[in-house]
């Protein structure tokens, strides 16, 4: 198998959540990620709701997470993680923490 068909299939195996609170931020993070072949990307818009999906399963691969929300924000999801404090979660699951502004 040719490296960038691994690459792809590897891509299109990837399960990943994104959290933020802006339903514009959910819609361009998700599509972003569609286009690049990611095979399954899930929208959630708080942290508490972060915290039920990852604990309800099936495992995420990687999770993209806005660091401030009003309900929760990235820093505690992260802190939580790492701390092994999510239940099913690998303490080392990719965390990627974004920040928006509006202008």
């Amino acid at each position: 198998m040719q490296l960038k068909s691994k690459r792809q299939a590897f891509i299109t195996g990837l399960r990943v959540l994104v959290v933020d609170d802006d339903p514009s931020t959910l819609m361009i993070a998700e599509a972003l990620l569609v286009s690049m072949g990611v095979g399954n990307v899930e929208c959630v818009n708080s942290g508490t709701e972060a915290f039920y999906r990852l604990v309800k399963g099936p495992t995420i691969d990687c999770i993209l997470c806005d660091i401030h929300m009003v309900d929760g924000n990235g820093f505690q999801l992260l802190r939580s993680i790492r701390l092994g404090e999510v239940r099913g979660v690998r303490p080392d699951t990719c965390v990627i923490l974004m920040r928006s502004e509006e202008h």
